[in-house]
């Protein structure tokens, strides 16, 4: 039964359920709207003054003093000290929207505000705001803190609430509370950590928790915090005796009707796996419990990033083993605190850390609540199985190190601001560094280097990992395992697209080669890669469901589809496909090149469809609407060819072609361009060039012009004395027109007395250039000699050589025997790091040389050190002060000798 028919007829008996989805295409988006309203407030200082402390440069500080506070029953919320726990009944108020006129209407427009700041449209968030219910009570605030902005939407103070907080000392009163009370939003359009927003629903009962919060949006960069703007106590049922199931003030109690929640949702709506933290604290009277309480609230059996039972790469495993050090806390004497007495985490079963230390799983009654927001997260919005989208942490308000000294610890004079809890925030940043540690500590796999198999590096790799893939061929058939990582081949060091040619996907015929079926998005991404000899029914090379990947620098040829889809299958799905080449694929009932149903959107651009069959591209004339971009492009056929079926829209950008590429020899499976193709230097302008600083080409490989000469085809040492090294040159021209890439040179047999000095690996010679290797004799006893130097690059006639060394070594000693040093980078110490680290590295040989260090594009970041050294062991500084969080290289370089390493930047 042909695939057509099959879809036909499930969609026929409604046995697929058809989901439409909003596809946003990064590089398309249109202005929302051009109006601009005078109501956006624009203010420089500090966010965390503006939040708790003094800033002038805002129409109001101390937002935390003006929280909406009151007393429903005496006593009940108040678990600390009354210097640090005031609650003043009537000091501001809550306004429950349910009870106001039209509150659907109320809660869509809070929605769609924060939807528009997500999504950076501030104005159109304005206007949202400027025509809603509450218009006169908020304000959209642009904050310019540094060289940081924040977008932030406050509730204008009524100077009318006056809080004396209990005493006669006037310096502890606040004047102005608020109305409505519904909370504070701050957002970061620029965010580092763009997946972690963080929420306090307990602004006054958990009072701690603010200055925590603040701490760690900061310290993570994160993309939002949402803080209530009231207190439990300020709204409730008024029947019979208060306690916490009563309030109407909560938002975590509330069911769904509070802009806290709305914003809540747009958050989760608008992030791919995203974590929301919710943070909470708990009075430890009567509890003996560790100091940082982790719940995953819905089940005991957290992921990943709160537990990791396989890989422990998680945020308790990457707290330090000791994270509050003896007398580190401000200027009390107290114990260290251990990783066991720091944290608890609600699971089943055991979970050691560093294999040795029990966790506890202890953590009394402080689940979390049965949460509107944890409901949403968890069982409403977008329930994942591999990692938490929902964290419930209940920190301890008087940490057992500073018990018997609480307000010397919280200095209680005058209001409150965040220097009253710096010790508390200090005493639980560890936790918070942690949560950063695991979204910005860059992973990096190395195939088959680590991994024997590029599936098994997958296996065991995270979300935002990179996996490197050394050139040759894999026979595997590989499935993302809805993982948004990097899956690349040496291209990504420094573009050299002759990679994507010798590192090789081959699918055995058996299956796709390649699967993406779990949800991945546009930051999975296939690169450098020759994906060939897959057979499947339904997309040969590329089997593509209910996902968005990225595929850059492919080539895509020789697959088959028995039914649809010869190189690439999609349905419901929105690939991204750049400098791709996609050849002599097929299919049996069409889409040779590529197919789609269901509510596709596939982007193409800067590539090669060419030679496909039945046809290059087809839509099933069922299921929901497909969408194609496409621009910069050699379409066999071109777009008129494109089988529509009534069901797909084609967006033709600039730089379409439907000329012949000119490949070198497709007969023969060589897909790289000829000097007259149509595809050089006709890629967008406006894409990154390519590693010869020229325009980017259509397709992913570059023109066939490497050619390759030596100076000698026999090494010949002739007569060389016992003990002494002697020494020869072998030049390498680069005789054509684009850059060659030597990618080993090896002496054969490996056991020989010839030797290159260094890891003579991936040496770039650029057009009309050469480069100079030195090949080295030293003999222990007298004898004819001979060896091979074998060397491989990148020239598509020659890709071999083999040069003949040949010497003969006499008794004859000298008196001096010289030294032999070894060549390379030995360690960079430490590492990861955050600003500075230092390399030690070897030189063998005096002469020139170059140390410089390059991000993961290829980029040059900084030259350490340049000109003539002489051989011996050095040591010199990186410093990273300018560098974010992320993956780079060293690069040590002399005439005849290249080392790489790799280095991690953490923040």
């Amino acid at each position: 039964m042909g695939f057509v028919y099959k879809a036909y007829k499930a969609y026929k008996d409604k046995r697929i359920i058809l989901i439409p989805r909003i596809l946003i295409y990064l590089l398309s988006i249109s202005c929302f709207s051009t109006v601009v309203h005078a109501e956006i407030i624009e203010e420089r200082g500090s966010l965390l003054e503006f939040f708790a402390g003094i800033e002038e440069g805002c129409e109001y500080d101390n937002w935390l003093s003006h929280v909406s506070e009151g007393i429903a029953n005496a006593g009940y919320n108040v678990y600390a000290p009354v210097e640090h726990d005031r609650q003043t009944n009537g000091f501001g108020a809550y306004q429950i929207i349910d009870h106001l006129e039209n509150p659907e209407e109320i809660l869509v427009s809070w929605y769609d505000i924060f939807a528009n700041v997500l999504s950076d449209q501030i104005e159109e968030a304005d206007e949202i705001l400027s025509n809603s219910a509450f218009a006169d009570y908020y304000q959209i605030v642009r904050l310019q803190d540094g060289d940081r902005s924040y977008i932030i939407l406050r509730e204008l103070l009524n100077n009318e609430y006056v809080d004396d907080n209990g005493t006669e000392d006037d310096n502890d009163d606040v004047t102005g509370s608020f109305d409505y009370g519904w909370g504070l939003f701050i957002f970061n359009p620029d965010p580092t950590t763009p997946k972690v927003a963080i929420e306090v629903p307990h602004p006054c009962d958990d009072y701690v928790t603010p200055f925590v919060a603040i701490d760690a949006f900061l310290l993570l960069d994160a993309r939002a915090l949402i803080v209530s703007g009231a207190g439990r106590e300020v709204e409730w049922t008024e029947e019979g005796e208060f306690n916490n199931g009563i309030t109407r003030s909560d938002p975590t109690r509330l069911q769904n009707v509070s802009a806290f929640q709305e914003a809540h949702k747009a958050f989760a709506d608008s992030v791919d796996n995203e974590l929301i933290i919710q943070i909470h604290s708990y009075d430890s009277a009567g509890r003996v419990l560790p100091q940082s309480i982790l719940s995953a609230v819905l089940d005991d059996e957290p992921n990943p990033p709160i537990l990791d039972f396989a890989n422990k790469f998680d945020i308790v495993s990457l707290t330090p083993l000791v994270p509050i050090a003896p007398n580190s806390i401000g200027n009390a004497d107290h114990d260290s605190v251990s990783i066991r007495d720091f944290y608890s985490v609600f699971y089943n079963g055991g979970y050691y850390y560093d294999d040795e230390i029990l966790i506890s799983n202890s953590i009394g009654s402080l689940q979390g609540w049965d949460s509107p927001q944890a409901r949403y997260s968890q069982l409403e919005h977008n329930p994942l199985e591999d990692d938490e989208n929902f964290l419930h942490i209940e920190h301890d308000e008087l940490p057992d190190v500073i018990r018997e000294e609480i307000l010397e610890f919280y200095p209680a004079e005058g209001v409150p601001t965040h220097n009253t809890y710096a010790n508390a925030v200090e005493f639980y940043r560890p936790l918070y560094t942690a949560v950063g540690e695991y979204y910005h500590k860059s992973r990096f796999h190395n195939v088959p280097e680590e991994f024997e198999t590029i599936q098994s590096s997958i296996d065991e790799s995270f979300g935002g990992d990179t996996i490197l893939v050394q050139p040759g061929i894999y026979t595997e058939n590989i499935n993302f395992r809805g993982k948004n990582l990097l899956l690349t081949s040496l291209y990504s060091l420094d573009g050299n697209r002759s990679f994507v040619n010798r590192t090789v996907i081959n699918g055995n015929n058996s299956a796709s080669v390649i699967t993406f079926n779990g949800g991945e998005g546009v930051t999975a991404v296939l690169q450098g890669f020759t994906i060939t000899n897959g057979s499947f029914e339904n997309g040969g090379g590329i089997y593509c469901v209910d996902s968005s990947p990225t595929l850059d620098h492919c080539l895509i040829f020789g697959n088959r589809a028995d039914a649809v889809g010869g190189a690439i299958f999609c349905q419901n799905s929105g690939p991204i496909i750049l400098n791709c080449t996609i050849s002599d694929n097929t299919s049996t009932e069409g889409g040779g090149a590529i197919f789609g149903w269901n509510g596709s959107e596939i982007s193409i651009k800067n590539s090669i469809l060419w030679d496909n069959s039945p046809e290059e591209i087809s839509f099933l004339r069922f299921g929901d609407h497909n969408l194609l971009n496409l621009s910069f492009t050699d379409l066999a056929g071109g777009i008129e060819e494109i089988v529509l079926r009534g069901n797909a829209e084609v967006r033709a950008g600039d730089g379409n072609i439907e000329v012949d590429p000119l490949f070198a020899d497709a007969q023969g499976s060589n897909y790289f361009l000829v000097l007259n193709s149509p595809c050089i230097d006709a890629g967008d302008p406006e894409s990154p060039m390519d590693a010869d600083s020229s325009r980017s080409d259509i397709g992913a490989l570059p023109l066939q012009s490497q050619e390759i000469s030596i100076s000698h085809d026999v090494l010949d040492f002739d007569e060389v004395y016992l003990g002494r090294i002697d020494s020869l040159g072998l030049t390498i021209t680069n005789i054509g027109q684009s850059p060659l890439t030597i990618f080993s040179l090896t002496v054969i047999p490996e056991v020989s007395l010839f030797t290159i000095s260094g890891e003579m690996e991936d040496i770039k010679i650029e057009a009309e250039s050469e480069h100079v290797t030195w090949v080295y004799f030293l003999a222990d006893q007298a004898d004819d000699y001979m060896a091979v130097l074998q060397i491989i690059s990148d020239d598509l006639e020659r890709d071999s050589i083999y040069v003949q060394m040949r010497a003969t070594a006499l008794t004859v000693k000298p008196d001096n025997e010289p030294t032999v040093h070894t060549f390379g980078l030995n360690n960079i110490y430490p590492n990861p790091f955050n600003s500075m680290a230092v390399v030690n590295y070897s030189l063998s040989l005096s002469g020139n040389m170059r140390i410089a260090t390059y991000d993961i594009g290829g980029r040059l970041h900084s030259i350490l050190k340049e000109g003539f050294s002489d051989a011996g062991r050095y040591d010199i500084e990186i410093n990273a002060s300018d560098l974010s969080t992320g993956v780079y290289f060293i690069k040590l370089e002399t005439e005849t000798e290249l080392a790489v390493h790799k280095f991690v930047v953490v923040r």
